[in-house]
């Protein structure tokens, strides 16, 4: 991918990304109109930039990004509009961009909830829980900092 390329996709990441934040911050919820909206503008610039071709990377990327986030839905692991998130993340992106979003924002997700349910531990003051208790927050405050992770370690050229 050009540079110029590499440039436009994580500008539209970015912002895709940090209005997701926002708006699962202040309302938690990401609207559809925000990720239906990263989907056509992925297949509409990888499509009209790099043809066919182009095309078919930005729908690889958007059902593999999607697929396995659905597999984390079906455990009740995130939300559907993390996952329909991280569907225009992956038409925007590719698959790369998309996996290693993923691989951040998950790591960064388990590493809150274990600090975050040892933090609930030591204030109640309770040793050994049920184990089955939920530690809940939005997915966008690990995916923030997870595709930050992502831009620097997919060394982006500014």
């Amino acid at each position: 991918m050009a540079a110029e390329l590499k440039f436009i996709t994580w500008s539209l990441i970015m912002l895709l990304t940090i209005t997701a934040f926002y708006t699962d911050h202040r309302k938690m919820i990401i609207p559809n109109r925000l990720t239906f909206g990263g989907i056509i503008i992925g297949l509409a610039w990888h499509g009209v930039s790099s043809g066919w071709a182009g095309l078919q990377y930005a729908l690889l990327g958007m059902l593999a990004s999607m697929g396995f986030m659905l597999l984390i839905y079906l455990c009740r692991g995130v939300e559907a509009g993390d996952v329909k998130f991280f569907a225009a993340l992956g038409a925007i992106g590719g698959f790369e961009i998309g996996a290693a979003g993923m691989f951040y924002s998950l790591i960064i997700a388990g590493a809150a909830g274990i600090i975050l349910l040892l933090h609930r531990r030591l204030r109640t003051g309770r040793g050994k829980g049920s184990g089955h208790e939920r530690v809940q927050f939005p997915f966008m405050y690990a995916v923030l900092p997870g595709m930050i992770c992502s831009f620097i370690m997919l060394e982006v050229p500014l």
